[in-house]
């Protein structure tokens, strides 16, 4: 994090948060610290600043890791947009569910730039599918003067991204960083 903020990259907080079960019985691990719907509001606040407290002063916002659960209970986000309003950062909607109560809970946060994606890229971790979502992001933006696109660092998604990038001049297409996209 620290090379990559020396370096003058913008830094986003990926805070884990619970996601639905899977209809196979599966549940996924959102890591340590993660924030549960089954939390007290008091431990969610603890939890947050603890996600937060080492980088919030080098991160520009925070998105949620998972959280497909987590982001549909109301009381719970209304505190993680509470600390991310305190600590003056945008908050991303990586809409992992489309019942996300982010939208919702949005006009109480006002002095809060809140942001959603559009395209998720490596949902299926190949090459050629992660192409097709860098072309579905460029018709998002043609079409709405912008595209907020997310993925992972996979290595797929890497040679993707460095392939993509190299064809956006001839397509005037201009990458920016997600402070770029705040609206006052």
């Amino acid at each position: 994090i620290q090379k990559a903020y020396d370096k003058g990259h913008e830094i986003m907080i990926h805070l884990p948060m619970e996601a639905h079960e899977a209809e196979s019985g599966y549940k996924a691990d959102p890591g340590p610290h993660a924030l549960y719907t089954n939390y007290e509001l008091e431990k969610v606040k603890s939890l947050t600043d603890a996600n937060m407290k080492d980088i919030w002063q080098m991160a520009v916002g925070v998105n949620n890791h998972m959280g497909s659960k987590f982001t549909e209970w109301k009381e719970g986000m209304e505190v993680v947009l509470q600390q991310v309003s305190e600590h003056e950062l945008l908050f991303l909607d990586s809409l992992t569910t489309s019942n996300s109560v982010v939208d919702e809970i949005k006009p109480y946060f006002t002095h809060t730039p809140i942001l959603k994606r559009n395209v998720f890229l490596d949902h299926v971790i190949e090459q050629d599918k992660i192409m097709q979502a860098l072309e579905k992001t460029e018709r998002i933006a043609k079409a709405n003067g912008y595209a907020i696109a997310i993925g992972h660092p996979h290595e797929e998604t890497t040679n993707a991204l460095v392939s993509w990038v190299k064809t956006l001049n001839e397509k005037n297409i201009q990458l920016v960083p997600i402070t770029a996209l705040i609206k006052e």
